[in-house]
């Protein structure tokens, strides 16, 4: 859904797990009021869930940069990588590579979150790359019994592949099924009280 997005020009900026509906058809992304165009020439704002949001971005917002002038689109690769971590720890991630698992988690998916919330050109550069790693990491769990048993090695980003290549434009409204994690037990996650800055 966020590929879709991005390719048609606009970023999200404010992925969180409120926002993402899971159905019978898939998953949808919603609260779109925060959408802003990649080549928007105003200022870059800190809007967006606190704990979900890139710190890049509010960095970046508070020296008054303009979104057209920065690489928007890895805000929402950011995001992408905090929803995970609270999927996969039950609780809200920390600031970017601060965020420590406290659940045992598999290497290869703790790879994944710490890439995409990574600082900097140390960051998925798409989220269609990372993408890529997850559905490669599915497909090596269901081949070989678990996610234990891949090396980070055998993802196509940690090879020094960074994605798929540009293509056609995606239908923003298209339903996406979420890859199955087997072996991953989600956890219960810890709900306090809501924080909207």
């Amino acid at each position: 859904i966020l590929d879709g997005y991005h390719r048609h020009g606009v970023i999200h900026k404010d992925v969180k797990p409120d926002n993402v509906i899971v159905t019978a058809d898939g998953l949808r992304l919603v609260d779109l009021g925060l959408l802003t165009p990649l080549a928007s020439t105003l200022t870059l704002t800190n809007h967006g869930t606190e704990y979900f949001r890139d710190p890049e971005m509010v960095r970046l917002a508070l020296k008054g940069r303009r979104v057209k002038d920065v690489d928007a689109a890895r805000f929402d690769v950011y995001s992408a990588g905090a929803v995970f971590f609270y999927l996969l720890e039950g609780s809200f991630p920390a600031c970017g590579p601060l965020s420590r698992f406290t659940r045992p988690v598999p290497m290869v998916l703790s790879l994944i979150v710490s890439r995409a919330m990574a600082e900097g050109t140390k960051r998925y550069p798409t989220i269609a790359a990372m993408r890529v790693d997850l559905e490669e990491a599915a497909r090596l769990a269901a081949a070989e019994g678990g996610f234990e048993r891949i090396p980070a090695s055998r993802l196509p980003s940690f090879g020094g592949f960074d994605g798929p290549a540009e293509g056609p434009p995606l239908p923003v409204e298209a339903p996406v099924r979420p890859p199955v994690l087997e072996g991953v037990e989600p956890a219960e996650p810890a709900r306090p009280g809501r924080r909207r800055v």
